[in-house]
């Protein structure tokens, strides 16, 4: 069980604030939540939430009139008119959304989105003069893309082309010349909630050209602006958070037949639907076409009116989700490999690693993976014979595009955000963006910051009771800005241990005071789970309602957990100056913070050989030895054990050898080195 940072909540707030929130109706266990995020009052609710009547005017997006004013230009003359969109979830419903719209007043209109691996993101020069030669095209809008694309809409605008940028990407400092520019993070634009995503941005426009706040259309086109802005991961507070509660009832109701047969496809039609279901049962598949297959499969599925059209479209998008896991379990087997031959690949301040020919649609999935797993900021990189294309995600407080920025000298071109980045290197480049990328984070970071859950706040089991959980649904729908909440149980008691699922997974019984309760840990078996009836747990989870025989109960599901007490901040620490260690980047104080003495590895030795060696990682070692021995200077006397052969460390942990006389500890590379830094 790694050691992560849990980012518990510690706000102070008067429990007179919990009694304001209670007064409004809210149970105590969302007064807590709510009180925990900084919400304390009617005006904070408002603001964090807001209501139905409060979307914000469209036309407070600059250039929104342009836009409008340009379209009808274009529905009055016949012209025809092509809505370019993008292959994921949010660019494939905010094509769908205004095409849909543009068709319904009469509009000459088509579609276009990029061949992902072809043509790649946005704009393209072969496919302006496509839509121009082949299609008559005199009006291009962009949807989720375009802030960036100044050589392509000049070069439409030489054809003869008109451009409507809609996007919600941040712009670079010159715009493109386009006829409008509508993105609520231009520099000066007065709209007051910039977090829209690319459907986000496209449904202003419809309601700019309906002369509608949103409340109107949200009727006809809340289902797919929930999708796309659910898919975007986008923050769902102020017109997000009003989207997706209005879109989920539209979903619900099964209006739009391509919507209701992927919901039928994938298991979700039995019970009420939430974001989510959406975010991990229909989101993936949407991706899954533009990744594995053709992306007009779910832009077909979410136009087409005949239901037996859509079931088939449904099918085909869960074969390609069926195809993307097969997929990312085989690169990622790859990678675990060259980690398993190879454990320093994952202990600098970044995982930057490449294969040939890994899929380009599911590389960034497996980042997230590894960044969960590591937790540091992870690049994988898919190589050909001439060049390297990577896909990045970070961790918080660490910005991957300003790391990747700083090595565009050696990149073909780069782009993203502050946690998920891409760019492109030639071949002879890649060893040399390794040692820059690795060497700007040591700069910039000294110390990485530490990963770990967010924890809205400590409970005590007794809070979680069925009307208390339940009534967490008001805070609904979650997402990013409003995550479901998360809880820290401290000291619970392990009573029991029953494996599930063949030891995939475990149910555990604990206990705390007179509170007795049951908790699911998925994921892990019995053999990698390393705690015993008796220990003393805190606990990280989060809490639902199930229902068995019409009766509810509360399911608790544990996110993290490990042994009372740890020393977090600490221990977080420590690893971090280690893993600069193996670098050889640390300073004076920090060599003397992780070197072990004789006495502090023969701890560690003595331990292992009492247990037979130990079943477990280092990190669940030191949860063991804490107390005895620092978390750094645990992870040292390790390395010089296995160094000198008196232990072995594997998959299975750490195995203790044979060994014929004494040995000199000290001795040791591991430690000695250390000693010089000293």
């Amino acid at each position: 069980m790694a050691v992560k940072f849990w980012n518990t909540a510690k706000r102070v707030f008067e429990p007179s604030a919990l009694d304001r929130l209670e007064a409004m109706g809210l149970s105590r266990l969302c007064a807590k939540v709510l009180a925990a995020r900084g919400v304390e009052d009617s005006a904070a609710m408002r603001q964090i939430f807001g209501g139905r009547n409060e979307l914000f005017d469209p036309f407070l997006l600059l250039d929104m009139k342009k836009a409008v004013s340009r379209v009808r230009m274009a529905l009055e003359a016949g012209e025809t008119v092509v809505v370019y969109g993008d292959y994921d979830c949010d660019g494939v419903t905010a094509t769908a959304l205004l095409y849909s719209y543009l068709e319904t007043v009469g509009a000459n209109v088509l579609y276009y989105i990029p061949d992902r691996e072809v043509e790649g993101y946005g704009l393209n020069i072969e496919a302006i003069d496509f839509l121009s030669s082949v299609r008559g095209a005199t009006l291009i809008i962009t949807v989720d893309n375009g802030i960036s694309a100044r050589e392509e809409i000049e070069h439409a605008n030489r054809l003869g082309i008109d451009v409507i940028v809609t996007d919600h990407h941040r712009p670079p400092e010159t715009l493109p010349n386009a006829v409008a520019v509508v993105d609520p993070h231009r520099a000066g634009c007065p709209s007051p909630f910039k977090e829209l995503a690319g459907v986000g941005v496209a449904f202003k426009l419809i309601c700019a050209l309906e002369g509608d706040d949103g409340s109107e259309l949200l009727e006809h086109y809340g289902d797919l602006v929930a999708l796309g802005t659910i898919g975007d991961v986008v923050q769902l507070t102020h017109d997000n958070r009003t989207f997706v509660r209005q879109g989920l009832r539209l979903i619900a109701e099964g209006a739009r037949p391509g919507l209701a047969a992927l919901i039928a496809a994938a298991g979700l039609g039995s019970r009420p639907l939430t974001a989510v279901d959406v975010a991990f049962g229909l989101v993936p598949r949407i991706n899954a076409a533009g990744r594995m297959g053709d992306v007009y499969d779910a832009l077909e599925l979410l136009l087409t009116e005949d239901a037996e059209a859509a079931a088939a479209k449904a099918a085909q998008l869960c074969d390609y989700n069926t195809e993307r896991k097969s997929t990312e379990g085989r690169i990622l087997a790859e990678i675990e490999g060259k980690i398993a031959a190879n454990p320093r690949l994952v202990q600098g301040r970044a995982i930057v690693m490449e294969g040939e020919g890994w899929h380009h649609g599911v590389v960034g999935i497996l980042c997230s993976r590894l960044v969960e797993r590591y937790g540091r900021p992870a690049f994988l990189i898919s190589t050909d014979d001439r060049e390297g294309r990577a896909s990045g995600r970070s961790i918080e407080g660490v910005s991957v595009i300003q790391a990747v920025a700083a090595c565009g000298s050696l990149l073909t071109r780069y782009g993203g955000h502050a946690q998920a980045a891409g760019f492109t290197v030639p071949l002879g480049n890649l060893s040399a963006f390794r040692r820059q990328f690795l060497a700007y984070l040591q700069e910039q970071y000294p110390i990485m910051p530490f990963y770990g859950p967010a924890v809205d706040c400590v409970v005590e089991p007794g809070e979680l009771t069925v009307p208390q959980v339940e009534s967490l649904a008001r805070l609904e729908p979650f997402g990013t800005g409003n995550p479901a909440p998360v809880f820290e149980i401290d000291g619970a008691r392990l009573d029991r241990i029953q494996p599930l699922s063949g030891g995939k997974h475990l149910k555990l019984a604990l206990s705390k005071g007179e509170a007795a309760f049951q908790a699911l840990l998925f994921g892990t078996g019995p053999e990698q789970f390393g705690f015993v009836p008796g220990d003393l747990l805190d606990l990280v989870v989060s809490a639902s309602i199930s229902v068995y025989n019409n009766t509810k109960s509360v399911s608790i599901k544990i996110n993290d957990l490990r042994l009372a007490g740890l020393p977090q901040q600490e221990a977080c620490y420590q690893r971090r100056v280690y893993e600069n260690a193996l670098a050889g980047a640390i300073s004076r104080e920090q060599a003397e913070l992780i070197c072990p003495s004789r006495e502090d590895a023969a701890v560690v030795y003595r331990y292992l050989c009492r247990q037979g060696g130990f079943a477990g990682d280092a990190d669940l070692l030191y949860q063991r030895l804490m107390g005895s021995i620092g978390y750094g200077k645990l992870l040292v006397a390790l390395d010089a054990l296995a160094e000198l052969g008196l232990i072995a460390a594997g998959a299975g942990g750490y195995r203790v050898c044979p060994t014929a006389g004494k040995v000199d500890l000290m001795g040791a590379g591991a430690i000695r080195r250390l000693h010089e830094m000293r």
